[in-house]
């Protein structure tokens, strides 16, 4: 017979029940008969104690020679080990050994808690006589001294003995019983798996799609037994349903898998294609019989898919990215993969690919249709600029109103240049025309310059300009740009701090990178326009930004060169006290 089935698990738990419980109904009746005798005894060895210290208190006051001859004699009237100890340690009475060889007892830790508290007691073996004895020990006072300590002692072979009688008598009831919960384990066992066995044949022949099998119920007197039967027999009809369910929605899901524009990807978690659908056939240009159970990297010829998806796998967090893939016609993808959870983990990865190809080549005309307009706006610009400086030169008779109206012309022409200056570099940035070489500079002469430049018209408005950046701090970027992101912000600091105030440029380490700080005690932003004070044109104040001659630009163009330099640009601002714009640039990297 079988030993994993459950007829003999049964047994078995028979078995562990009945010798577990007798086995710690053992420890526990030895434990206490253990502690019960030994308690007391202690109490009649602390009883001798204190009858015989009246008796030791003059040997010990006088240093009598008979002490020893004293411990023998009371030894062999309390039939016990007797033992009297000066104050220091040394034994000077002994009823077993000659006490003249014997070591300092006042180390012993009955003997020590006796001298601090009174009394002491312990449990130990001896190092005398290499058995088990239990010790109490009582101080002997007189006139507020410590005269000794006697110290009484008794073997405890007996109350051993007595524990292995019960370990015995334990040990037989132990078999007897043990036979017995057997028998019984086995025959109950037996009953209730027989009708077990029917059923799991039944079952068998369920899980092979054999959904008429029945298995015969009392209709009455039922037990769980019948009860698990007649679930059973409710699965099997339940099966054929669901069957039919599961099979409708798996075309539900090859329909929506295949009429979807996007393209989904099942990867398992040893990062395997599974599942993939036609559009993501189409997008990748591969074949859908050589993808399915390759590697990711195999089935796609794609590195940055590849790490996209081993990095969702490692950090168990989705992910996206945008690649680019490159065929007569270069296709623009965003990637978009997530972890998919089970109650046991990580099964696999689900990735969602969109065709981004006409957005792109639609944000690329716009980008080209603003450098356009902004180029073509130039020359006009000129021209009417030229004849507005002809009026100021040959003014008429009027010649306050030509001169006003000549001198707001340039005012708006102005304007109007710098947003076409603004609208080129954004333009120019966005398409990553604008050349950018990276190199390892040292910061603080760039501020310096900056700071030199800007702070005669701070200081004509009243506003202190100060930098406090490090000699030795140095980035790898483009020199240029740097000047142009630190230019801008601390240019809308000045035309937006009241006169008084003052601007500070800050730098500080940041890990791998290094973060500098344009705050300013000006006016602050509101927390609601925070979020969008980066945007193309967007103006907190409209009226303020147009008088201070701002575009609507600067901001924009800070965003955009920050991140052509894989940073981050952020701000913190309260109104009325001032903002701190914070950008950050890599310390070291690649050098162009």
């Amino acid at each position: 017979m079988r030993v994993h089935t459950i007829r003999w698990k049964f047994t078995a738990v028979f078995f562990i029940v009945v010798a577990v419980t007798i086995g710690l109904l053992d420890l526990y009746l030895t434990h206490w008969a253990d502690e019960y005798y030994v308690s007391q005894l202690r109490v009649s060895l602390g009883n001798g104690c204190n009858l015989v210290s009246r008796q030791l208190l003059p040997l010990l006051l006088s240093h009598s020679p008979e002490i020893d001859a004293a411990a023998k004699s009371i030894a062999g009237d309390l039939q016990c080990r007797v033992t009297i100890i000066h104050p220091n340690g040394r034994v000077v009475g002994e009823s077993n050994h000659d006490y003249s060889t014997m070591d300092l007892h006042n180390t012993r830790p009955e003997v020590r808690d006796a001298l601090l508290t009174g009394s002491g007691w312990s449990d130990r073996s001896s190092a005398t006589l290499h058995k088990r004895m239990l010790y109490v020990a009582h101080r002997i006072d007189a006139q507020g001294k410590i005269a000794g300590v006697i110290r009484l002692s008794l073997s405890l072979d007996a109350v051993d003995n007595a524990r292995q009688r019960i370990h015995q008598v334990f040990f037989i009831a132990a078999l007897l019983a043990i036979l017995c919960a057997g028998l019984a384990g086995t025959l109950a066992a037996g009953w209730i798996t027989r009708p077990i066995q029917r059923m799991t044949t039944v079952a068998r022949r369920l899980s092979r799609g054999e959904f008429s099998q029945q298995i015969p119920v009392r209709l009455e007197a039922r037990d769980e037994i019948d009860e698990l039967a007649a679930t059973l027999n409710m699965m099997s009809s339940e099966l054929r349903g669901m069957m039919a369910e599961l099979t409708d929605e798996k075309r539900k899901l090859e329909i929506i898998l295949h009429k979807t524009d996007d393209g989904l990807i099942f990867v398992d978690s040893e990062e395997r294609v599974q599942i993939i659908n036609p559009a993501a056939i189409r997008l990748l240009g591969v074949e859908n019989s050589t993808v399915v159970g390759q590697s990711v990297i195999a089935a796609t010829f794609n590195n940055q898919l590849t790490e996209l998806v081993s990095r969702v796998f490692r950090t168990n967090t989705p992910g996206t990215l945008d690649i680019q893939l490159r065929r007569p016609e270069p296709v623009f993808l965003n990637v978009y993969v997530t972890p998919l959870e089970y109650s046991k983990g990580v099964i696999g990865a689900l990735a969602v690919m969109r065709d981004l190809t006409e957005i792109k080549r639609t944000d690329e005309m716009r980008r080209d249709f603003v450098a356009n307009v902004s180029h073509e706006l130039r020359t006009p610009l000129a021209s009417v600029r030229a004849m507005a400086e002809t009026i100021l030169i040959r003014t008429g008779k009027d010649s306050r109103v030509a001169e006003d109206f000549a001198g707001r012309i340039i005012v708006e022409i102005d304007r109007l240049t710098a947003v076409s200056d603004d609208l080129l570099d954004l333009a120019q940035i966005e398409s990553a025309r604008q050349p950018i070489s990276r190199n390892e500079m040292a910061l603080s002469p760039v501020i310096h310059r900056i700071v030199t430049r800007l702070e005669p018209i701070a200081r004509e408005k009243g506003i202190a300009l100060t930098m406090h950046i490090p000699e030795d701090l140095t980035v790898v970027a483009d020199e240029e740009t740097v000047e142009q992101i630190v230019i801008n912000l601390v240019d809308n600091a000045v035309k937006y701090t009241l006169p008084g105030g003052s601007v500070d440029i800050y730098a500080q380490e940041d890990g791998e990178r290094i973060a500098i700080t344009v705050a300013d005690t000006g006016i602050g932003i509101p927390a609601a326009d925070i979020p969008r004070i980066f945007e193309r044109f967007y103006r907190v104040d409209k009226g303020r930004s147009r008088a201070s001659g701002g575009t609507g630009l600067g901001l924009a163009i800070v965003k955009h060169l920050v991140e052509s330099h894989a940073g981050k640009v952020s701000v913190e601002s309260t109104p009325g006290k001032g903002s701190a714009f914070t950008f950050t640039l890599p310390r070291h990297g690649l050098v162009d």
